[in-house]
């Protein structure tokens, strides 16, 4: 496609609104510029879409994202990465825990909880009761 002539002594390439100085180049440097330019704005709308999506956020914050939208396949391990990166150790009580363990901080504060089973997926009120004690304590 030919250029457009501005007033300036600039040259608009309107498929791709592309602008630049007058010059007097061969057509493959033209085409060179322009294909440059396309993969220029790929990368600006892949950047873009990745942005708004959230995959610019930490692991940490995409399992909290996931925590607090209450899902309904939250697994145990799951929350035991979460309450570790919030500073939560697993209290271990005797040789047979049993299914109730807690998870405590080094400032004292204490989740208590059935670990869930047969299967490995919280309940939802277990999400709710953990979400409520952590925003009390100000770690969400």
């Amino acid at each position: 496609m030919y250029a457009t002539e501005l007033n300036n002594g600039s040259a608009i390439y309107p498929d791709r609104y592309f602008f630049c100085e007058k010059m007097y180049a061969s057509g493959y440097f033209i085409l060179l510029i322009k294909e440059l330019q396309l993969y220029l704005v790929a990368i600006i709308d892949i950047y873009i879409y990745n942005y708004i999506e959230g995959d610019n956020l930490s692991k940490k914050d995409k399992l909290t994202k996931r925590f607090l939208s209450r899902p309904a396949d939250f697994t145990f391990n799951e929350l035991t990465t979460l309450l570790g990166s919030l500073g939560y150790s697993m209290e271990t009580t005797g040789k047979t825990g049993g299914s109730r363990v807690s998870f405590s901080n080094q400032y004292g504060d204490y989740i208590r909880l059935h670990k869930p089973h047969p299967r490995n997926i919280l309940k939802l009120y277990q999400i709710d009761d953990i979400t409520a004690n952590l925003k009390e304590k100000g770690k969400l």
